[in-house]
């Protein structure tokens, strides 16, 4: 297991990859993170995926997020560029493609924009379609707001009650404070940058009609999240005619947290059936 962050001629994602010890006619997978999320939120998925697939597993880290550089824009092209860029520095040819939520939508950007390097894209509770930001901006608010860096994480989230009842979005949401040499915190999420972009990171992430995925895909969709409606189905289809929809029981948005010997099973199965 090995953790790098590339250098080029622009900054690259920082990523964590997941090395496998044997020889797989498997190609290798990308893990894409949603909005407020990194890498490390991963890491026992991607090891599962290890030891099921055996090959190697990357999970990065997107821009203005995690280790990776900070930007102005958060652009769905751009963002897809970084991850082409980040495939280039690794040398990959072509990959198995996950991405929950943001990273879902970055992922079916990337799946039109450089098709040619998918074996396969997953894309985790999450449609192409426009989404409302009320609820993201409110957060946003808070994080911005009512989180006093120079105190303690556990006083910090004892605060955060009062405004995110949540106890699962809490710890999340502070998985992205980080400790400084002089006692203090600090966001590795750039949190203004993000506010600045959140209409564009909510809005219909294709939107030309000559924008379509003919690879493998898999839809996977939690029982209990309102972020896919089976009704969508048929509209998904026109844009990825090779699709297929997996809805795991007892999981909201976060599948791969509220259920993840299920995720991992849906997801190992449907990568080794695309290697046939």
């Amino acid at each position: 297991m090995s953790s790098k962050r590339l250098i080029s001629s622009r900054q690259c994602l920082s990523y964590k990859k997941y090395m496998s010890d044997k020889r797989s006619d498997i190609d290798p997978v990308v893990i894409v993170h949603g909005l407020f999320g990194q890498k490390r939120n991963w890491q026992s998925i991607a090891k599962a995926l290890l030891r099921e697939l055996n090959t190697d597993i990357y999970a990065v880290d997107l821009r203005n997020h995690g280790d990776s550089f900070w930007r102005e824009t958060m652009e769905f092209d751009e963002m897809s560029d970084d991850l082409k860029e980040f495939l280039d520095m690794e040398n990959l040819k072509k990959i198995h493609l996950i991405g929950h939520s943001l990273g879902g939508k970055i992922s079916m950007k990337f799946s039109v924009n450089y098709k040619f390097l998918l074996k396969s894209l997953i894309v985790v509770d999450i449609s192409p379609k426009k989404y409302d930001n009320e609820d993201l901006l409110n957060l946003i608010n808070i994080m911005r707001t009512h989180v006093n860096l120079n105190e303690t994480i556990d006083k910090i989230d004892k605060n955060l009650k009062s405004f995110i009842d949540n106890e699962d979005l809490r710890k999340f949401i502070l998985t992205n404070l980080q400790r400084l040499p002089n006692g203090n915190l600090k966001w590795k999420l750039n949190l203004n940058i993000i506010l600045k972009e959140l209409n564009k990171l909510v809005d219909n992430v294709l939107n030309n009609d000559n924008e379509i995925f003919m690879g493998k895909t898999l839809f996977i969709i939690g029982a209990k999240s309102n972020y896919v409606d089976k009704n969508e189905f048929c509209d998904i289809k026109k844009i990825f005619p090779n699709s297929e929809f997996s809805i795991i029981e007892n999981s909201g948005h976060w599948v791969h947290h509220d259920q993840p010997q299920s995720f991992i099973r849906v997801v190992a199965e449907f990568i080794r059936s695309t290697c046939c």
